[in-house]
């Protein structure tokens, strides 16, 4: 899946089904350091590869790795814009959260991946997500992603959600000693 070989990908998947008509299940059952063979391709940009797991194989665009993280989570870290559109029309949730808390939203926020946001953003995540972690705008102020924190105030975040009683966006953006993005939030 890694590199994107379709036609070696099913030689070899055939090989592991042994015939049995189960190639989704030999597929799903190959592992690679907890995530399968769609995190893989997804993380690669191997958006046909996905494309041959997801339609023709019916494998779970939303499956968690070892960690909970999704193949969506894979493609925003790699910076696969394609895959990123791909994966999200096709069922991807951006709002699902991992082990940690953290959605692939909160995951492109805290990293600055400004695009990887405007693409989920634009097929209609919300702007104001919101895990035990905190909102998109708490992930990019503690990450100092300043361009992300512009971005999310483009869009409209709410810039006084809180995630606790008092820990808002402003607070986040004190603690992480972010000018800043104290600044924008101020603005």
């Amino acid at each position: 899946a890694a590199d994107g070989d379709l036609r070696l990908f099913k030689s070899i998947a055939s090989a592991l089904d042994g015939g049995k008509g189960r190639v989704k299940e030999a597929v799903e059952a190959v592992r690679n350091c907890g995530a399968g063979a769609l995190h893989t391709a997804a993380g690669r940009g191997r958006t046909p590869m996905c494309a041959y797991l997801v339609e023709e194989l019916g494998v779970d665009v939303n499956a968690a790795d070892d960690k909970g993280a999704t193949p969506l989570t894979y493609a925003l870290r790699w910076r696969a814009v394609d895959t990123v559109r791909y994966l999200f029309d096709h069922g991807a949730d951006a709002e699902k959260p991992g082990e940690q808390g953290f959605t692939p939203l909160h995951v492109a926020a805290g990293a600055g991946l400004c695009e990887m946001i405007e693409v989920l953003l634009s097929k209609g995540a919300d702007v104001n997500c919101f895990s035990y972690r905190g909102t998109l705008l708490h992930s990019a102020i503690i990450g100092k992603q300043v361009a992300a924190v512009k971005l999310l105030l483009d869009h409209h975040a709410d810039c006084n959600k809180p995630v606790s009683l008092h820990y808002t966006p402003l607070i986040a953006a004190l603690h992480a000693r972010s000018l800043k993005c104290v600044k924008l939030l101020i603005e």
